[in-house]
């Protein structure tokens, strides 16, 4: 199952932010930044600076994240990915790339 949802996430089906605050069993047991490295462009660089911003460890179980927490995640997650897309829904490069300085 968890494999699945990492599958889903890489294609764009799921985004991380539905993960996070999904209440699954599944993925109580998950280090949110195994979540966040199955999104598409993101590695581990990119997830140490985007959970330094929220002074989270890597190693933070989403099971173990309080509500706030959840919802602070989800929240900068969704913002990232709307500063991302184009008007019809592409991604933008140049989004990404200032994006990606914000996580840092």
């Amino acid at each position: 199952m968890r494999a699945q949802l990492k599958r889903r996430m890489a294609e764009g089906e799921l985004t991380a932010a539905e993960v996070i605050l999904s209440p699954r069993w599944e993925i109580e047991s998950m280090p949110i930044a195994e979540v966040l490295v199955s999104q598409r462009n993101w590695g581990g660089e990119r997830c140490r600076g985007f959970l330094s911003g929220l002074r989270m460890p890597e190693t933070k179980r989403i099971g173990s994240m309080t509500a706030r927490q959840r919802l602070a995640a989800a929240a900068t997650l969704t913002r990232i990915q709307v500063v991302n897309e184009q008007p019809d829904g592409t991604p933008s490069e140049q989004s990404a790339a200032e994006a990606r300085q914000r996580t840092a």
